[in-house]
């Protein structure tokens, strides 16, 4: 039966301005930012103008500064003035802008990308991740019927966790800054469903080494480091051995796919394509020569609509490697082949449903060159539990045993649901998704190896079941962070049957620029029978850092 039978089994918003000419003003010296002027009476939006300098750099994600204004629904009133703060990205993906008079007294809080209204005066200005006293500050002057912008010197920094096949997933990492001490605290990918959610660093301009959580800033392997510049947004990829919590950081470094901007599209694509050919002749001390050919590719096309309404980002990835040793046919080392797609409506700053789905296969058949292959039917052993009887069914004595054919297994996975934030404030973060996940593995005469000689043949299978993830923020002070997490399953979507699948508790207290204390908590539920259905671990760690 084919793969495509298979398949077929599986069941904007317009905005009008109202624009004017302004009076001009000449800014204030010795201020940051930039200033806007509207009219006198405040009563009309002009057309704004960007700041000559810096100039918006091509890697951020948002609009350029004079499209912010002038998108921008935050009108000055009378006997107001503004502030706005550029944003790299989206508003809700960034820090809060806090606001506080020279005696030190938090006046207001606001986004960036929109106008800050605020009574004429001198202000101090705080933005930018890790506690609070990590913040960088810039002093202000606001100005009844100005808009005062402030110049973006400080950088931004995007990070997506994913595996080796390219899967995207919540891994997690610390970041710290390692040319001038300090933690800037603990971060977090995202699934494929939730990449456009995925919060941005704002930090000063510097070098920061983004690193396996829970190791030293001294330590030798499991990081990369990526420096900053002022005005500008990084995109970094970290590469995790797997999926599994503690995972190994295997590579990393600034994002080389992303997408082409077309002018006047929400459609935006981009393309990544490498390989490789090599020929290798030795002899080796038996004077045995060997000739072995090798032939790779990696094609990756990732394709993604966004705008006020939605979002979906479309991708399709091919890798191959092939192995020809002369006299021996040719070996497949690598062949995979995958393709997904996810789709996020956007009904506001708070709430938006995703669908997604994904298909993985193969082109060619594979084999294995074992001189005996044993087909089994291992079976559970009822008299010594998480022990295995093992039938052999067949004997393959050709040295070309075939264990997958082309297309087979065809792997599917779908999922549908919703992504809640649900508060977020410059003390306190909740997020939460709730989803509906399905996925079906498609057989037809292929097997699984269970040691290297013996595979046993599988069967078409699928599950279906309730997904539920709930994450949250707090700083109660400056020196204190807790993050926690929550996830939980209900196998059939049966409420009855919820499983606590994992639940993280991580608390940073931050005792010096050069010392913090850390403590975690961890738990599982474990589904088989045990002694202890709710294994638990506690970490307390005191963590230094000097670079001098």
């Amino acid at each position: 039966m084919s793969p495509i039978s298979h398949l077929c089994k599986i069941g904007p918003i317009a905005l009008s301005l109202l624009l004017a000419s302004g009076l001009s003003a000449r800014p204030l010296e010795d201020l940051p930012g930039e200033e806007v002027t509207l009219r006198e009476t405040g009563s009309a939006l002009p057309k704004s103008r960007a700041p000559a300098s810096p100039e918006m750099p091509s890697t951020w994600l948002a609009q350029p500064i004079d499209e912010q204004l002038a998108r921008d629904e935050n009108l000055l009133t009378v006997s107001k003035g503004a502030l706005f703060v550029p944003t790299y990205s989206e508003s809700r993906r960034e820090p809060e802008v806090s606001i506080y008079s020279p005696s030190g007294e938090l006046v207001r809080t606001g986004l960036t990308g929109t106008r800050i209204l605020l009574d004429s005066g001198d202000y101090q200005v705080r933005i930018g991740s890790g506690s609070q006293r990590q913040q960088m500050r810039f002093d202000v002057r606001i100005e009844e019927g100005h808009t005062r912008v402030l110049k973006p010197t400080w950088g931004g920094l995007l990070v997506e966790t994913l595996t080796p096949d390219g899967d995207y997933f919540e891994g997690q990492y610390e970041v710290i800054r390692i040319d001038r001490n300090g933690w800037y605290g603990r971060g977090r990918g995202l699934g494929e469903e939730r990449l456009q959610d995925i919060n941005l660093w704002i930090l000063p301009p510097g070098i920061y080494r983004l690193g396996k959580v829970g190791d030293p800033a001294s330590a030798l392997r499991s990081y990369i480091t990526v420096e900053l510049h002022p005005g500008e947004l990084q995109s970094v990829e970290l590469v995790y051995a797997d999926k599994n919590p503690g995972s190994e950081i295997i590579a990393g470094g600034l994002k080389t796919l992303n997408t082409r901007v077309v002018a006047g599209r929400h459609w935006t694509y981009g393309l990544r394509a490498g390989g490789n050919l090599a020929f290798v002749s030795s002899v080796d001390i038996s004077d045995t020569r060997k000739e072995i050919g090798q032939l790779s590719s990696d094609v990756r096309l990732r394709v993604r609509y966004d705008n006020a309404v939605y979002y979906g980002l479309n991708e399709i990835n091919l890798r191959n490697n092939f192995l020809k040793e002369r006299g021996a046919p040719i070996s497949v080392v690598a062949d995979e082949a995958t393709a997904r797609s996810t789709w996020v409506r956007r009904f506001n700053d708070w709430v938006g449903p995703y669908l997604r789905g994904q298909i993985s296969s193969h082109f060619f058949s594979r084999h294995s060159e074992a001189d005996t292959i044993y087909v089994v039917d291992p079976r559970p052993d009822p008299d010594n539990p998480g022990s295995l009887i093992i039938d052999t069914l067949m004997t393959d004595y050709s040295g070309r045993f075939r264990f997958e054919p082309s297309y087979y297994p065809l792997l599917l996975s779908e999922g549908l649901g919703v992504n809640l934030d649900i508060l977020d404030f410059s003390r306190i973060e909740l997020s939460t998704q709730v989803g509906l996940a399905a996925h079906q593995r498609f057989s037809e005469d292929d097997y699984v190896a269970l040691t290297s000689n013996q595979y046993y043949q599988t069967s078409t299978e699928s599950d279906i079941g309730l997904e539920t993830l709930v994450y949250a923020r707090v700083r109660p002070f400056n020196f204190l962070t807790l993050d926690a997490r929550m996830e939980l399953f209900a196998p059939n979507a049966e409420i009855s049957g919820i499983q606590l699948t994992d639940l993280e508790m991580d608390l940073r207290l931050t005792l010096s620029r050069f010392v913090e204390l850390g403590y975690l908590f961890q738990i599982n539920e474990i589904t088989e029978a045990a002694a202890n259905s709710f294994p638990s671990s506690h970490s307390l760690s005191i963590r230094f850092n000097l670079n001098y």
